[in-house]
């Protein structure tokens, strides 16, 4: 039975040659199933789709005087995926030289199997966006899905450094979709995987604005959350295509990178951070660490060398860096000190690792905002040096 086609038009007049095309069409067998979920992105015209593919083949065909190689996909808009409900499929044909990426998505399981002949057909009367996918790299994405581990689903992800560009004002680059369009986006900040990218872009679009560099994750995050609350977006590794269009495949709005692509904070501090120097030494209490705080004690008297005060834990004398996170606090625990001391500022997170690094060896952490470190007390938050170490940028706000 000859399947029933509808032609994608976006809302704008089609174009008369395409419905006697459409009527050459043979009929196709259904996809081939894959083995698991395959997320492809692809444009028609402006407009960006995403959908999430269970099956999936390519299609040769007459298009009018011409061949055109098609995807034919049974899919569902990754937009309209609910977890408390089965997704609703289609069948598309979409011109494989509109498709920009192909990366795996979750396993699937089809619970339920229906019939239809209809098909939705993008016809090929738009602009290729510059970036598509060559077709044996789309072919070898598809192939390769069953390599990828089970966990693996939902392709994008960030890796550091990334990349963006900033002008001599001092404000970033960005764009508003009323004059450059990115789907859905009114003003996006265009930040790039790799440096050439960033590179190539520039060139492109002719900006004068030198890179700057996101070298980890807590410098990403203090930018995200500067622009989130103007609702900006971020636009990852756009190209410029013709009439001034931007192409960009990941867009989200800040507050969604912060929640859905970056690492949990679980607790954590900006900077400076603020530790208690004695010369020629640094301020530190001694305690027990027992899960949820730290018990101290009296403390032992000390001339020139760092402040400690005794401790256990698990039977073991420890010592940990007093670290306040507000000048106020440190203020008030000089105030509180029988001797003199300074709070010295920590500038930042490289200044902090440094610093945890170069403490003496017995020097087990560092314990945040002692209420009382003279006359001993219980601190909510202590972080032992390895732990600290290992997750400094993560910690940090």
């Amino acid at each position: 039975m000859k399947p029933r086609f509808f032609i994608w038009t976006g809302g704008q007049p089609g174009n008369p040659e395409d419905g006697p095309r459409v009527e050459t069409l043979p009929s196709f067998p259904d996809p081939d199933p894959l083995p698991r979920s395959a997320l492809i992105t692809y444009w028609w015209g402006k407009t960006r789709f995403e959908i999430a593919a269970y099956a999936c083949s390519v299609r040769t065909t007459p298009w009018g005087d011409k061949p055109m190689t098609w995807l034919h996909c049974k899919a569902a808009e990754v937009s309209a995926i609910k977890s408390e409900e089965p997704p609703r499929t289609m069948t598309r044909l979409i011109p494989a030289h509109y498709v920009t990426e192909v990366t795996p998505g979750p396993t699937f399981q089809i619970n339920q199997r229906g019939t239809s002949g209809d098909i939705g057909l993008f016809p090929p009367n738009q602009p290729a966006p510059p970036h598509a996918l060559p077709l044996p790299e789309i072919e070898r994405a598809l192939a390769g899905l069953s390599e990828w581990p089970t966990a693996a689903g939902w392709g994008f992800s960030i890796t550091y450094p990334l990349f963006a560009l900033k002008r001599e004002s001092g404000d970033y680059v960005g764009f508003d979709s009323r004059k450059d369009t990115a789907q859905g986006v009114d003003w996006g900040i265009p930040v790039f995987t790799t440096e050439a990218s960033a590179t190539k872009f520039r060139a492109h679009t002719r900006t004068q604005a030198r890179i700057t560099t996101f070298e980890r994750v807590a410098v990403f995050r203090r930018f995200l959350r500067s622009i989130r609350d103007a609702g900006t977006f971020i636009l990852f590794d756009p190209c410029p295509g013709q009439d001034q269009t931007l192409y960009a495949d990941h867009t989200y709005p800040a507050a969604v990178v912060l929640e859905q692509f970056l690492p949990e904070v679980a607790w954590g501090w900006s900077y400076p951070v603020y530790v208690l120097r004695f010369a020629p030494g640094l301020a530190c209490i001694d305690g027990n660490d027992a899960g949820t705080g730290l018990s101290v004690a009296i403390p032992l008297p000390n001339s020139g060398r760092l402040v400690c005060i005794d401790g256990d834990h698990a039977g073991t004398l420890v010592k940990v860096l007093v670290v306040f996170t507000d000048s106020d606090l440190a203020d008030r625990a000089i105030a509180a000190a029988p001797e003199p001391m300074i709070a010295e500022p920590v500038a930042d997170a490289e200044e902090f690792a440094r610093l945890v690094r170069n403490l003496p060896t017995d020097v087990a952490g560092v314990v945040f905002d002692p209420p009382d470190p003279v006359r001993g007390a219980v601190a909510k938050t202590v972080i032992f040096r390895d732990t600290l170490l290992a997750n400094l940028e993560n910690m940090e706000i």
